[in-house]
């Protein structure tokens, strides 16, 4: 697990730690991951978080990891990132 993205995650939580317990789906051919996670010492049991990274996904095994196909993946990340602040404002 990235360390940036643990301490984010205890923090915005007021976690003691925290553990990955399963990847719920991958997203935009390997451009990130929604997974459940365990927590320790919190208002929560579990919470779903969605992890996205823009690194451009190189060696794709169909052949989509074009720059167009990027670029494609880029604006549909930004989209779902609007939706999700229109529908869960104030949310984790």
């Amino acid at each position: 697990m990235n360390k940036n993205f643990k301490e984010y995650l205890l923090s915005v939580t007021n976690s003691s730690d925290c553990k990955e317990l399963e990847i719920i789906q991958t997203l935009w051919s390997g451009y990130g991951k929604i997974s459940r996670y365990q927590l320790k010492n919190a208002s929560f049991n579990t919470v779903v978080v969605k992890c996205i990274s823009l690194n451009k996904w190189i060696d794709h095994p169909r052949g989509w990891d074009t720059d167009y196909s990027h670029k494609r993946k880029v604006r549909s990340m930004k989209n779902v990132v609007k939706l999700d602040n229109y529908f869960s404002p104030g949310q984790l």
